[in-house]
């Protein structure tokens, strides 16, 4: 019986390791053509993808509240490091972009817009990096 037990709740932890993943690609996607330096015609504005990745960064919020009982302390640390470090590298950009957009003429925009693509560039692929290794762990050592 505890077995039976032992397994759901493995498969559980393993599907909601896979929907957190999901989602923190989707995120470190979305906003690093936030950030990006680069525009092309064809591109998002910038404004959508500030929507799109609020949307996406809000419903990884909610899932990760949810599965909060499958991860030890360190791993939800590590996740809610995530979520704070997306908010923390864009929040300045997205401030003087709103500003730029309502017909305001911020000051810096360029410094703040750089400044926000070093840092994500800097520190989003390294803690999703950790997160990866941590779910690796999780799966490896549980065999699923």
């Amino acid at each position: 019986m505890f077995q039976i037990v032992s397994s759901g709740l493995l498969k559980k932890r393993a599907e909601a390791i896979e929907e957190l993943y999901h989602l923190i690609v989707d995120i470190e996607e979305i906003f690093g053509c936030f950030v990006s330096l680069i525009e092309w015609d064809n591109d998002k504005s910038k404004d959508e993808l500030q929507k799109e990745g609020g949307e996406r960064l809000l419903e990884f919020l909610r899932k990760f509240k949810k599965n909060r009982i499958y991860f030890s302390t360190d791993t939800l640390c590590k996740l809610q490091l995530f979520a704070d470090s997306i908010y923390s590298c864009t929040i300045d950009f997205s401030f003087a972009l709103r500003m730029k957009l309502d017909g305001e003429c911020p000051r810096d925009f360029t410094k703040q817009w750089v400044e926000a693509n070093e840092n994500y560039q800097k520190e989003i692929p390294k803690i999703r990096e950790t997160i990866e290794n941590e779910f690796r762990s999780l799966l490896c050592d549980e065999k699923i």
